[in-house]
């Protein structure tokens, strides 16, 4: 049985993000951002 994996990424990269967890990794990066995007929009900022 083969398996066929196609992205825009090479192979040892593509494999690899199967397993990694992104929200995990961005997760606090984002709630910031948007807090501070929330501030901005809402004038406290």
């Amino acid at each position: 049985m083969n398996i066929l994996i196609t992205s825009g990424m090479n192979y040892p990269m593509n494999v690899m993000l199967l397993f990694m967890n992104m929200d995990k990794m961005m997760g606090r990066d984002m709630e910031t951002s948007l807090g501070n995007l929330k501030k901005l929009l809402e004038g406290n900022g």
